[in-house]
C-alpha cells in the first residue's frame, strides 16, 4: 500500500515548524515570535546559518529577523 501524498503549502511548513504560533498578513507576511534566553545567540544563528537579515535589534532584550516572507520576532 503506497501512503496518500500530502501537499503543504509554505504557511502550513511554517505552522508546523513553529508549533502552529503563526501570523499571516494580508500582504503574505508569515510572522512568527519565539522566546529565547540568548538574543544575540539567537540573531546569530538565524543570519549565519539560516541567511535571514536582522531588521532591528533591542538585545538582549528583543531582535527582529526576516527571510523573504517569513519574520520571526
Amino acid at each position: 500500500m503506497v501512503p496518500e501524498t500530502i501537499f503543504l503549502d509554505l504557511e502550513d511548513l511554517v505552522k508546523i515548524a513553529l508549533g502552529g504560533r503563526v501570523l499571516v498578513h494580508d500582504y503574505g507576511l508569515l510572522e512568527s515570535a519565539a522566546a529565547v534566553q540568548d538574543v544575540q545567540t539567537s540573531i546569530d544563528f538565524y543570519t549565519t546559518h539560516l541567511e535571514f537579515t536582522l531588521r532591528s535589534s533591542a538585545a538582549p532584550a528583543f531582535a527582529d529577523v526576516t527571510r523573504g516572507h517569513l519574520r520571526q520576532l
